[in-house]
């Protein structure tokens, strides 16, 4: 009689054992579909991405760097972060949850995280109000000497 319990069992775990495996199979391959998908796509994901970079930006810009900018002075560091993760997040937002799922499943979620700071960091560098009104501040005999010219 005990034997008889035993074959239902060890049939039970068995069957349990090849569904599991069957399922992780499965999810590789939906997985790896999806990222070879996601690779012949992958210029219509960049632009996307550019897109969003860019309405992000503008809209931090005109929120917290352009009072800064347009005095010719630089964001601190506590002030540069602070703008960077709010850049991030709101990237993030625009590319909505499917697109974002997507760049994390080919990129890794710290890798898409990087080239966000990444990019932020672009478009920090490439503040040309903040540039002008440097320029217009410095006088010409400072650009002779050299005066003013360390805090850009």
């Amino acid at each position: 009689m005990s034997y008889e319990l035993i074959v239902p069992g060890s049939i039970l775990l068995s069957c349990f054992f090849v569904g599991w495996s069957v399922r992780k199979v499965l999810s590789s391959y939906i997985q790896l579909k999806k990222r070879s998908e996601i690779i012949r796509n992958y210029d219509t994901y960049k632009k996307i991405l550019d897109q969003c970079t860019k309405e992000a930006y503008e809209r931090v810009y005109k929120d917290e760097v352009l009072a800064y900018s347009s005095s010719g002075y630089s964001l601190d560091i506590q002030t540069f972060n602070e703008t960077c993760k709010k850049f991030i997040s709101l990237t993030l937002k625009y590319l909505g949850k499917e697109v974002q799922e997507d760049l994390n499943l080919l990129h890794g979620k710290d890798t898409l995280l990087y080239h966000l700071t990444e990019q932020f960091l672009h478009y920090y560098e490439e503040d040309k109000i903040r540039d002008m009104a440097l320029l217009k501040a410095i006088t010409p005999q400072d650009q002779e000497t050299g005066v003013g010219l360390s805090n850009s």
